[in-house]
């Protein structure tokens, strides 16, 4: 019996996983809608909850934090039966798991995830050479622009070039999921999943990727205020970037991927800030700059509207400017509250803070608040610390 019990756990883990490599675009799900992954998991893991109920609290909290993030994804949306499956329901499952069982989730899903990176990135190599053959071309139904040529283990398109985005659709995909799982691990480094993350990490050359893992590992060492500790945490790894920064700079004359890649889109820009703010053209920012002056702006564009204007291409690229055109301030209020509940159901409110700044920077530049993998990866950072109510400690202590 017991044995069953681990095996139903499993297989609903594996199918919250399976989201989360479907809202990463992993190259084998493209033509999977979500909605066929969505139901049979929550139903698998309605009967996983139904048999051992001792395992599960679902607050008030987890119920509001629920409610918020359904009524940030269905807004402005045409509500039908369809809109329930766009609903995380196998998150909210997840947040009612006891602290115990999320940390094994994350186990599951840093151990995963290195795994993946690491024969993604053998295979990346060897496909360079002529040793991995090609599987042929493969192009994502919503995306022309996204053509690749496969290799099982990871795609390659010529408009990445030499940048490793794995199975995955972008590298700045890639390494922003990398950077939340490693700030999700708190940046322990004696692990070897998290060292292969940081590892094959570097390989996708994403600008953003580099300033969440650089921020958010300056963000866990300043956990500890005392100053021995963030100096031993600290000042070897600023050494280290200077030094980075100078042979990146002087190598080649400056003629080399990390400089073109990384250091040069780290360049001032008057109207971007910096050079690499490159996420929207100049047709989506007007666009932008009209709805910002719009009626639009507070509620979103209507789902026609929106859709006319991507597929005229007056709205292409990512980030928080194509979040708003589609959901308005008021999406945003709910976003921002929904993950905000999140944070203070958890005892390290501090932790909670660096995690959820982390997330904001990232969607400044990739605004996928609703993925799968945002959403568990955020409850896996801040489960260390849950505050449980004294009836469910009670329940726990005696299964």
């Amino acid at each position: 019996m017991a044995k069953h019990r681990d095996y139903l756990f499993f297989a609903f883990v594996a199918g919250v996983f399976l989201l989360m490599l479907h809202s990463m675009n992993a190259w084998f799900l493209w033509n999977v809608e979500k909605r066929f992954l969505e139901l049979p998991i929550f139903v698998l893991g309605v009967i996983y909850y139904l048999k051992h109920q001792s395992r599960f609290y679902f607050s008030s909290k987890i119920k509001i934090i629920f409610v918020l993030f359904s009524l940030a994804i269905i807004w402005r949306t045409k509500i039908g039966f369809t809109s329930i499956l766009m609903l995380p329901l196998s998150l909210f499952l997840l947040m009612g798991m006891s602290r115990q069982y999320i940390n094994k989730v994350l186990r599951w899903w840093t151990n995963l995830y290195a795994i993946i990176l690491a024969v993604s990135l053998i295979g990346w190599a060897l496909s360079w050479i002529g040793v991995l053959p090609s599987h042929g071309i493969i192009i994502h139904p919503a995306h022309d622009n996204y053509t690749y040529s496969n290799y099982i283990f990871c795609i390659r398109g010529a408009f990445y070039d030499i940048r490793f985005n794995s199975i995955f659709l972008e590298p700045g995909h890639t390494a922003m999921i990398a950077a939340f799982t490693l700030i999700a691990n708190k940046f322990d480094l004696k692990n070897n999943a998290v060292l292969v993350i940081l590892i094959c990490s570097i390989f996708t050359f994403s600008l953003a990727g580099y300033v969440l893992i650089v921020i958010g590992y300056f963000l866990i060492a300043l956990q500890s205020f005392k100053f021995k500790y963030i100096a031993k945490k600290m000042i070897p790894y600023l050494v280290l970037m200077i030094g980075i920064y100078f042979v990146g700079i002087t190598y080649n004359k400056g003629n080399n991927l990390f400089n073109e890649l990384i250091l040069e889109r780290l360049e001032f820009d008057e109207e971007k800030g910096i050079v690499g703010n490159n996420r929207t053209g100049d047709i989506t920012d007007e666009t932008f700059a009209e709805f910002c002056s719009s009626s639009d702006f507070l509620y979103g564009m209507s789902v026609a509207k929106y859709k006319s204007y991507v597929d005229n291409e007056y709205i292409e690229g990512a980030g928080y400017k194509l979040f708003l055109m589609s959901k308005g301030i008021i999406g945003l209020i709910l976003v921002i509250c929904a993950y905000y509940s999140m944070c203070r159901i958890y005892n390290d409110r501090r932790f909670a803070f660096y995690v959820f700044l982390i997330y904001a920077l990232a969607f400044w530049q990739r605004a996928y608040p609703f993925w799968y993998s945002w959403m568990t990866i955020f409850l896996f950072a801040i489960s260390n610390n849950f505050s449980y109510s004294r009836k469910y400690v009670r329940l726990y202590s005696q299964k």
